[in-house]
């Protein structure tokens, strides 16, 4: 179990404090998975905590995942909140200033599924609705900023992070970037030194030892790979964002040896930005605000580019090659 200060919050429950998102939280769940924090100064932007009476009725669905037509995750909102009914996990309500999330785990509920799911979409929407910006993206640092490459679920993001740790380039975040705007500049954040890949993608970057890896879901074949434990060294420097590229591979074999960077109108770089939040289809209300505004804003001041490659195991380093020097070539000077 994760070893972290304990503080006496809301009605004398001990909690933990955690770092998320360069925000302090207090949880009475013992988080593996997020950095603990010793002693904060700053108070908890939120607290997690065992609920402690009835949930509200359920709201309006607004995002529904199956699993063979059964429903493994489904996100309720209304005026009292977004709530999360999740498949052997159990109920999760965010209290709508983003600043309080209760939770009734069921009796058989794994930890590396409350993981999953409380520390990543549960504890982003919670961000996002205190108004910070958080990008469905990874990052890697390069000279002296963060190169960022985003990418719907399942295009390869995570394996593309994966490659640049196993050629000796630190992690700086997966899946979820938080950033923020200082000084007119934006800054990435480091985020929970940890990846997620497919026994496949394991395969097909060399590591002979996947089945020793913990699994992500306890339903699911996919491993929990830990920076700097497996294999990889963390990138643990708050760093100005140089670029943020789309990834847009393709399975055009007489392309296979190009990889195209292509210019975006100020218009397209904005709504692009957009698409690249995280969990955009849970954006509403004062979240598709602050996304909206916060978007055009980051596109205004930061490149981003859209690249498309031919998606392959074998074309990884050439890809990884050409961002970096791409990515110098557009920020120099």
């Amino acid at each position: 179990m994760t070893s972290a200060t304990t503080i006496e919050v809301m009605k004398g429950t001990p909690s933990m404090l955690f770092r998320f998102a360069g925000s302090v939280i207090a949880s009475d769940y013992p988080f593996a998975d997020l950095v603990p924090v010793g002693d904060a100064e700053e108070a908890p932007a939120l607290e997690i905590r065992r609920a402690t009476g009835p949930f509200p009725p359920l709201g309006e669905l607004i995002r529904e995942l199956l699993d063979e037509g059964d429903p493994v995750l489904r996100a309720y909102e209304d005026s009292s909140g977004v709530q999360w009914v999740i498949r052997r996990v159990g109920r999760i309500w965010l209290h709508p200033d983003g600043r309080l999330v209760e939770y009734e785990f069921a009796p058989d509920a794994q930890d590396e599924d409350i993981e999953t799911y409380l520390g990543g979409p549960v504890l982003g929407v919670a961000a996002q609705q205190r108004g910070e910006t958080l990008l469905h993206a990874s990052a890697v640092p390069w000279a002296g900023g963060a190169v960022a490459f985003s990418a719907p679920s399942g295009l390869g993001k995570s394996t593309l992070g994966a490659s640049f740790t196993l050629a000796g380039h630190p992690l700086l975040s997966d899946d979820i970037l938080p950033v923020r705007e200082v000084d007119g500049r934006w800054l990435a954040t480091p985020f929970v030194p940890k990846l997620k890949l497919w026994d496949e993608s394991l395969k097909g970057l060399g590591v002979l030892d996947a089945h020793e890896y913990e699994r992500a879901f306890s339903w699911l074949d996919k491993k929990r790979v830990d920076i700097g434990k497996h294999w990889g060294a963390i990138g643990s420097d708050v760093l100005p964002l140089r670029v943020l590229y789309l990834l847009r591979p393709h399975l055009d074999e007489e392309r296979a040896d190009t990889v195209e960077f292509h210019e975006l109108t100020s218009l397209e770089a904005a709504l692009a930005v957009q698409g690249a939040m995280y969990m955009p289809e849970l954006l509403r209300g004062i979240r598709a605000q602050h996304a909206l505004d916060a978007g055009s804003r980051l596109a205004a001041s930061v490149p981003v580019r859209l690249v498309s490659y031919f998606r392959s195991f074998d074309h990884l380093q050439q890809l990884r090659e050409r961002l970096l020097q791409d990515s110098e070539s557009v920020t120099r000077g």
